[in-house]
């Protein structure tokens, strides 16, 4: 059985983008057009093993919407991967610890794809932000 995984992206093309990229990486991706969408979703569907989604969204942002799933004990789990384009690091630091992982737009889509890999191999809290920051995997 392939991973489970729910994007929630604003913009139509990301979307489709990373639907298609990761369905031949053999992922079952699921997608959402924003924040409310995504959790109206999450209430339909079996709980994804990660959610990709966009921090600046219209009507909730990925930062609410991903505090809402913390909040919640049948999705706090969840691992989160958070894309933004926001160099506003007072928005990103992880002190509520409300992302899994960090990954800064534009991105190639491998970086994406390992980042994917390796939240769904480690525990909570792994960041790429480092490795985007140093290029090393240390």
């Amino acid at each position: 059985m392939s991973e489970r995984l729910l994007v929630i992206d604003d913009e139509p093309g990301i979307r489709y983008l990373l639907k298609e990229f990761l369905s031949l990486e053999g992922f079952e991706v699921t997608t959402a057009k924003n924040g409310i969408d995504g959790l109206a979703v999450l209430k339909n569907m079996s709980p994804p093993d990660l959610i990709i989604m966009d921090l600046s969204m219209p009507g909730l942002s990925g930062k609410e919407v991903a505090i809402s799933l913390r909040s919640n004990p049948s999705t706090r789990e969840i691992p989160i991967l958070i894309m933004t384009a926001s160099l506003l690091y007072s928005d990103l630091i992880p002190t509520d610890n409300f992302y899994d992982c960090l990954i800064f737009k534009p991105y190639m889509l491998d970086d994406l794809l390992s980042a994917v890999k390796k939240i769904l191999g480690k525990s909570h809290n792994y960041s790429i932000q480092q490795t985007l920051a140093t290029g090393t995997n240390d």
